[in-house]
């Protein structure tokens, strides 16, 4: 009879306490070890089921066999991550099938992934999750066109998303690999998960994503960032934003920023952004402190388009409370002088009718219900920028002896800087209005709720419908205007790409930020 020895003796506390030291990188093979040492040692397997990292077909097919017969263990089960792109899409399935309420899920979808696979895991919510990464990559030995010809796309997945209860989702990674040129030929095409982009739309204005504060999606080649940052009610809690690999313009990069007013970082690596091979001489014209200039001046053009919104309610709200009376409708009367036999008693053009403004929808106040006389000026306060970190990979072609991260960054802060000012001067501009009476300031809203935003015109734009959105400043308020202490805080700015060497990034830029985020180094 095998008796235990001392240490097979412990109180199983002390087994719990041994336990929890292991690092977690190794966790497995260090805890399989240990049962092994010690076979009669009450030692607890709860870590052993705790983090679930499957990075081999046989392994997806062995861990199924295992937790199916254990009701234990997949009580246990917090995190779950699939990272073979050849594992049996039915199996995955099975295997999701036993933990309802996972906490962080990761999932690598090769060839075969089908969109009827990812509709059957989430067309259920999944409560409790905090973290979900998609990463899609068509091919694994060869580029293919599979997808294409069969008419597999995977936009029902946006869609299933969007249906989720609200604020379902706090993380969301969905990322396309770009084409491996080592696999791929190369004028082979990028192959195409998402057929359409607009059901992106769709989703970031669904309730599921109101808790949403990092937002992973890159999907190369494609000029996708207009379907997220369109919509008036897209992502109101994002924090952190990944668009590497994404077609993104100067265009969308303000439209980003301004849409996104509480955005901390934001990464653009490999999104065709800067062109310029080297800087001009002198630097005055270069794309780097244009782009600093933009990303400073990025609440100013909306509020610009939103003014535009405001005075069209303000004319069209004033002339639909006017009563209609004979004397008004008469008010074209002829004008003085012969009336020849030439002059037309009827006119053969079709009669004009007035189109119903796009400022009204059914159930909204007018001006005059709001206190708002006629021929009164309402300006909206430019936001103040949140953006602490921006990271822009080099051009492949980049004059790396001229555009050294010194000389960028110097330029990139020029810009900034005179971005800055000419905010500071508009702000003081309207404070001085607003003083003085001659203006009414409003300014954004933190938040808009779903009910104002399903008010939609022609357009979408429901969340705009008037003063949707917008409160006006107290009277006695006059520090909103201030852009406080760190009026010049550049954000620092990243040029390392999605290198792993930490030493190449900039302290607390958005690469490193993001390696917290979704525990990865892509």
């Amino acid at each position: 009879m095998v008796r235990a020895t001392i240490a097979e003796q412990l109180p199983p506390e002390l087994y719990g306490d041994i336990v929890d030291c292991l690092p977690d990188d190794n966790i497995q093979q260090d805890l399989l070890s240990f049962t092994r040492a010690l076979p009669f040692a009450p030692i607890p397997l709860e870590r052993l089921f705790r983090n679930i990292r499957l990075s081999a077909p046989i392994r997806v097919v062995q861990f199924y066999s295992r937790i199916r017969k254990d009701a234990d263990a997949r009580g246990w089960v917090r995190t779950l991550s699939l990272e073979t792109w050849e594992a049996d899409a039915d199996v995955v399935i099975n295997i999701l099938a036993q933990f309802p309420r996972l906490r962080e899920l990761r999932l690598f979808m090769g060839p075969n992934f089908s969109p009827d696979h990812l509709e059957e895991i989430f067309i259920r919510p999944k409560a409790g999750l905090e973290l979900l990464s998609l990463r899609f990559r068509p091919y694994v030995q060869r580029a293919t066109y599979y997808q294409f010809l069969a008419g597999a796309y995977f936009d029902s997945l946006i869609f299933a998303l969007a249906k989720w209860p609200a604020s379902s989702i706090p993380t969301l990674s969905i990322i396309q690999d770009p084409l491996d040129p080592t696999i791929a030929p190369t004028k082979f095409a990028q192959p195409f998960v998402f057929h359409r982009l607009d059901p992106f739309s769709t989703l970031c204005r669904a309730p599921s994503m109101d808790a949403l504060s990092n937002f992973r999606l890159r999907v190369p080649s494609r000029q996708i960032s207009r379907f997220i940052y369109q919509p008036h009610r897209s992502f109101p809690a994002l924090k952190l934003l990944d668009l590497s690999t994404c077609d993104v313009r100067g265009v969308d990069v303000e439209a980003i920023l301004g849409r996104f007013t509480k955005l901390e970082h934001l990464i653009l690596d490999k999104c065709n952004l800067i062109t310029q091979k080297e800087l001009p001489e002198g630097g005055a014209d270069s794309q780097w402190a244009a782009i600093g200039k933009i990303m400073a001046l990025s609440g100013v053009k909306r509020t610009k388009d939103r003014e535009k919104k405001v005075k069209a309610w303000l004319e069209a709200t004033a002339e639909h409370s006017e009563p209609t009376t004979e004397s008004s409708s008469r008010a074209s009367k002829a004008k003085r002088g012969r009336k020849g036999l030439a002059t037309a008693t009827i006119s053969l053009r079709e009669t004009a009718t007035p189109e119903a403004a796009p400022v009204f929808v059914e159930g909204g106040k007018t001006a005059k219900e709001l206190g708002f006389k006629p021929g009164t000026r309402i300006h909206v306060l430019p936001p103040k920028p949140k953006l602490t970190s921006v990271a822009i990979s080099l051009p492949a072609h980049a004059n790396r002896a001229q555009l050294t991260p010194e000389v960028i960054r110097a330029e990139f802060e020029r810009g900034w800087a005179e971005g800055i000012s000419q905010l500071v001067a508009r702000r003081n501009r309207l404070k001085t209005s607003w003083y003085n009476g001659v203006a009414r300031v409003v300014q954004f809203e933190d938040t808009i709720s779903h009910e104002e935003d399903d008010k939609s015109d022609d357009d979408g734009g429901g969340a705009e419908y008037g003063l949707s959105g917008l409160k006006e400043i107290d009277n006695d308020d006059e520090r909103t205007f201030s852009l406080g202490m760190d009026v010049d805080r550049c954000p620092v700015l990243c040029l390392a790409g999605s290198t792993k060497l930490s030493e190449e990034h900039v302290e607390n830029c958005g690469h490193l930020i993001g390696r917290d985020v979704w525990f990865d180094e892509l």
